[in-house]
């Protein structure tokens, strides 16, 4: 009986001191109008090898993210809105970081979403070619020099659509690489030849102004397989 007691009490204080040595990290995310946004993906990703690298959470009705029992570190807070014309603040912008102590609880300053537009590619594969075995990889080359893959938004008979958020009047490369499959671009004009395709591609937007969102769809056709 005492053996157990003790194992329990040193449970206890185990538990209490992991409890003291974690921290939180809360904040709120608004668009650029100042409403909060709902619904936006948080991940909290430390710069310490020795912990869990990212940590995801949805911000409530109030635009409100919360981390809870993260160990001590520098921590970047990215926040993405998937299918939106909302743009990442980490891919586009200077990261949001913050740095908690052990037993800390920290409240970030507000993070603002800037609106870009949505940018659709569509691969059209209007003879069937593409296998479900077949590794296709679309994105676009981010400032910092990262890849970024697109977002797979839908795919019917016919082929399949892509898409995600860019800043307004910019210009970005898109990268495309698949493995097995032959692929052309808008003009008809063989994206590579090599056994494996890996493909930039320049594309300059010029919309007039933060009213208009959505750009016509850039279209790529399988046209046949290795």
């Amino acid at each position: 009986m005492p053996r157990f007691m003790g194992f329990v009490c040193l449970s206890v204080v185990l538990s209490a001191a992991l409890a003291q040595s974690t921290a939180k990290i809360q904040g709120t995310v608004h668009d650029d109008s100042g409403k909060p946004i709902a619904g936006a993906f948080a991940l909290a990703t430390t710069q310490s090898a020795a912990a869990l690298p990212t940590r995801t959470t949805v911000t409530d009705g109030q635009g409100q993210y919360t981390f809870t029992n993260l160990p001590a570190g520098k921590y970047n807070i990215c926040i993405q809105i998937p299918g939106t014309s909302r743009l990442g603040n980490c891919e586009w912008a200077a990261a949001t970081s913050a740095t908690v102590a052990a037993s800390q609880s920290l409240t970030n300053p507000t993070i603002t979403i800037a609106k870009g537009t949505l940018f659709q590619l569509r691969l059209n594969d209007p003879n069937q070619l593409i296998a479900q075995t077949d590794d296709i990889l679309l994105g676009v080359y981010l400032p910092g020099g990262a890849f970024r893959p697109m977002r797979l938004a839908s795919r019917d008979a016919a082929g399949r659509t892509y898409d995600i958020a860019v800043p307004l009047s910019t210009s970005f490369r898109i990268g495309l690489i698949s493995a097995h499959l032959q692929i052309s671009d808008n003009h008809g004009a063989p994206l590579a030849s090599a056994v494996l395709t890996s493909v930039a591609t320049s594309v300059n937007l010029t919309l007039p102004g933060p009213s208009s969102d959505g750009l016509p769809a850039i279209v790529y056709t399988v046209t046949g397989r290795r």
